[in-house]
């Protein structure tokens, strides 16, 4: 990921005016985002800034299909690593992070030994060093950000592991606050697909608003079906389930 030429690099960044600079864009730029989407990207854009390294990607816990990789600067690249040959889920830096150790260092894949087949995969890639540091609040646990590097030692400068913390602890504020946003939206348009589909249920069958809902609701229960996925249906195609 090539950054713009009046941009600090992470090397500049260690301290100061700079880092400080730095770390209010980031604020600034991440709370202007408009979906979740756009904030994860952000995230990763600004990892390979503050932390170094050329790519960065973004792993999310997706509950019991475990940690999945959300958005990349190099999608191909960090879905290689994330995924072993199968296709499964792998070990890896990413899930280490996880665990004990909110943060890790790989000086070198051709070395380093915690991971092998994370390793191969990574060196294969031309991958040779990386970071990854767990994404969290005081609550739930969002997931992980990984950096990576085509150099040996990419992230042994002083206070590249100060920043990687300081941006994971920005990543997450703002990733909680546009999850929380998005959780709003679809809560709102999940109740305006519920009012649509009980105003064409009234019309049609002249129901009451109760009675209506109750119709919906009982084609949810009797479908195993979202209430809302029921509602849009009956909006779409002007027909209940079978």
């Amino acid at each position: 990921m090539r950054r713009p030429v009046d941009e600090p690099s992470a090397e500049q960044l260690r301290t100061g005016p700079a880092l400080a600079a730095a770390l209010a864009d980031l604020a600034l730029r991440l709370a202007e985002a408009p979906t979740l989407a756009e904030t994860e990207r952000r995230v990763v854009e600004h990892a390979v800034r503050l932390v170094g390294g050329d790519h960065a990607g973004l792993h999310v816990l997706r509950g019991r299909r475990g940690v999945e990789l959300s958005t990349a600067t190099d999608e191909a690249l960090l879905r290689r690593l994330v995924t072993d040959a199968a296709g499964g889920a792998a070990t890896g830096p990413e899930v280490a992070v996880l665990g004990e150790d909110d943060l890790v260092v790989v000086g070198d894949t051709a070395l380093d030994r915690r991971w092998p087949e994370w390793s191969a995969r990574a060196g294969g890639a031309g991958v040779r060093s990386a970071l990854a540091v767990r994404v969290a609040t005081l609550g739930p646990v969002h997931g992980s950000l990984v950096v990576t590097a085509a150099s040996v030692s990419a992230f042994a400068a002083p206070g590249t592991v100060e920043r990687a913390r300081l941006l994971a602890v920005h990543a997450a504020t703002a990733l909680v606050a546009a999850q929380q946003q998005e959780n709003l939206w679809q809560a709102v348009d999940a109740r305006k697909l519920i009012g649509q589909a009980q105003g064409m249920l009234m019309e049609r069958f002249d129901l009451d608003t109760e009675q209506a809902f109750a119709v919906l609701l009982r084609y949810s229960q009797d479908h195993n079906r979202k209430l809302r996925s029921v509602a849009e249906q009956l909006v779409d195609e002007r027909a209940l389930p079978d």
